[in-house]
């Protein structure tokens, strides 16, 4: 999501601004309920769900549909029943492939009420559609509400929605759900999604802020600059949730425009998932005017099925390793002996630090100043959160090795005993350090070879030029039975997928869906413990496994021009 708030940041730079419309221009306010019908003579829907309507701008509501069988030369006829029984008709061209798509607008004086509208071709009723024309509230808020994910917010009626359902490229469970932009394109407010996101699990308080900041840095390096955090805090939402926000400013250059927009960023915990919430102010003097509407829009925000989540903190590092940690100090036990005491503990999950990426570059040496934090550290003068940042960074330099794989059951070497010099009388020996714990054993999990069969769904966009909408942006939404053969090798895995009962429908043309942009290919990939990330065709797959499931996301795009996304789910069956 990081990434698309950029993208939104660069386009605002070049936007013009529009000049708001005053509240005169929106008296009436209108509300449409979207619906669609089929019958053997074809299909016929709405695809409007919200629309304005005044005496300055009427609201238009898109019909569109099929005819199964084409009547050269004959128009199909639109009959529009008003609440007050009166009749308005439209014609409507069909084109040679059977489809229609057609603007019917909504006048200023027409009642509020139940409309219904009636498609015939030749004889042959193709359907009716039913649906309600209303004035909204009167403070002109419109609730937006999507069932899909289960989320729901009002949001001004002078404001702009749009629900694009983009993914982050770089991070693919993470989604943005809806975006909100102002009358003069001067704020914007973003929610987003993701699912089972591993970034912010297992982090206490501090470690949960810290990392939202390093986050915003390593995504806005290479488009931003001069960062600057103005709060990192929790807050409890009206509705109960946790949230962990930070507010931030910038300066991005774009197209030779400079901007120095204000953002808040905010992160509820919902389960093993986490929403995401993102507000913008591009312009300091309409600040205060967009406070009102971004503060009430974040009130609103209602999740259907929250999962509530416990105060997150780490285990208590163990008291053995503090004891290592200061014989390295002292120089009793060798470096290399705390180190893969440390990886030990990371890797079994003993203790967590924040994701980060490890750096191209490597460093020789462990610097001074960590063997005096960890000293520090060891005696109770610091806290974990400090030695935990000091092995991030350790993590990010590749001076610890942080695998994904399950370690196998081996002990860590047991420290020495403080050493006695010999030219001195003996003294009682100094008592030896809590035992290592021994790791509770984890099941391992089973190889990738196999076959597996499952369902997987995807979507595919593409820009398309029709006679009737001009250039407009297609999405095809694909479903099918897949099936999975796969040979591993070491961690290198090999094998092939395909695609049966592919089925497709379309935001608008269904018949520009057949060529059929599928899942089928060669699967070649990489196993990590229970990871698996590769491609399968041209796409790229990230995916987790057991013993009798694998699951996962592909992403990818066509010669630049038709970008894919979805997700698949099977069943090892042999």
């Amino acid at each position: 999501m990081f990434k698309i708030i950029l993208g939104f940041l660069c386009m605002v730079a070049v936007f013009s601004i529009n000049a708001y419309a005053s509240s005169e221009q929106s008296e009436t306010i209108h509300y449409i309920v979207s619906e669609t019908t089929e019958s053997s003579f074809g299909t016929l829907q709405i695809n409007s769900p919200v629309v304005f309507s005044s005496k300055y701008s009427p609201g238009i509501v898109q019909v569109s549909g099929t005819v199964t069988s084409i009547l050269r030369g004959t128009p199909l006829v639109l009959e529009i029943k008003k609440p007050d029984n009166s009749i308005e008709t439209q014609g409507v061209i069909v084109n040679r492939d059977g489809n229609f798509d057609v603007p019917v607008a909504i006048k200023s004086n027409w009642p509020n009420g139940t409309y219904t509208i009636t498609a015939t071709y030749g004889s042959n009723v193709i359907g009716t559609v039913t649906f309600q024309v209303s004035d909204l509230t009167t403070s002109g808020v419109i609730k937006y509400e999507d069932k899909q994910y289960g989320f729901s917010i009002n949001y001004p009626a002078t404001w702009q929605k749009n629900t694009p359902f983009e993914k982050d490229p770089d991070k693919p469970n993470r989604i943005t759900l809806a975006t909100f932009v102002s009358p003069k394109q001067d704020g914007l407010f973003l929610v987003g999604f993701a699912q089972d996101d591993p970034y912010y699990q297992r982090l206490d308080e501090q470690q949960f802020l810290a990392a939202i900041q390093q986050e915003l840095v390593d995504y806005c390096h290479t488009d931003c600059s001069n960062i600057e955090f103005l709060s990192s805090e929790t807050a409890t939402h009206v509705n109960g949730y946790k949230m962990y926000y930070v507010t931030f400013t910038s300066v991005l250059k774009t197209n030779g425009n400079t901007i120095s927009p204000l953002l808040a960023y905010a992160i509820i915990p919902d389960g093993k998932d986490y929403w995401l919430i993102s507000t913008i102010f591009f312009n300091p003097d309409t600040f205060d005017n967009l406070l009102t509407d971004m503060t009430d829009m974040s009130k609103s925000f209602t999740i259907s099925d929250f999962n509530q989540v416990e105060s997150v903190q780490n285990q208590p590092v163990p008291v053995w390793i503090k004891n290592n940690a200061k014989w390295w100090a002292d120089g009793i036990i060798t470096e290399d002996e705390f180190i893969r005491g440390i990886e030990h503990l990371i890797n079994q999950g003993i203790i967590t630090i924040p994701q980060v990426e490890p750096s191209t570059s490597t460093s020789e040496q462990i610097p001074i100043w960590f063997k005096n934090t960890v000293k520090w550290w060891a005696d109770g003068q610091i806290p974990d959160l400090d030695f935990i940042n000091g092995v991030q960074y350790l993590v990010k330099n590749n001076l610890i090795k942080v695998t994904k794989q399950i370690p196998k059951q081996t002990p860590v070497p047991e420290p020495k005993q403080t050493p006695v010099p010999e030219s001195e009388p003996k003294q009682t020996p100094t008592p030896a350090p809590e035992p290592i714990p021994e790791p509770e054993p984890t099941p391992k999990s089973q190889g990738l070879t196999g076959t597996y069969q499952g369902t997987a769904k995807w979507t595919a966009s593409f820009e398309y030029y029709s006679p009737v909408k001009g250039l407009y942006k297609e999405t095809c939404w694909y479903t099918g039975n897949v099936l999975i053969n796969l040979t591993q090798n070491g961690n290198d895995v090999g094998g092939s997928a395909q695609v049966s009962n592919q089925q497709a429908t379309a935001d608008y043309d269904s018949s520009l869906c057949q060529s059929g942009f599928t899942l089928e290919g060669v699967v070649n990939g990489v196993v990590f413990g229970s990871g698996f990330s590769g491609t399968v065709g041209v796409l790229n797959v990230d995916a987790q496994f057991t013993s009798d499931m694998l699951r996962g996301n592909v992403s990818g795009d066509l010669g630049g021009v038709v970008a894919i996304s979805g997700e698949f789910t099977s069943s090892r069956i042999n």
